[in-house]
């Protein structure tokens, strides 16, 4: 399983990127961006999100 941003629904508020304990989410612009290779996807980010815009996908 990996996080996966919706581009068309992120807000950019940031607060998935001070929710994630692996330092896995990065702002680009006013869009959240996943690093792969850090995230552990525990899912946590999803929580955080208000916005919904962070989804749990299949690899």
């Amino acid at each position: 399983m990996v996080v996966r941003v919706v581009e068309e629904i992120c807000q950019g508020c940031g607060a998935c990127t001070s929710s994630c304990p692996s330092n896995a989410i990065v702002m680009k612009g006013k869009t959240a961006t996943i690093m792969k290779i850090f995230c552990r996807s525990c899912g946590i980010c999803l929580d955080n999100c208000p916005a919904g815009a962070l989804k749990m996908h299949d690899c």
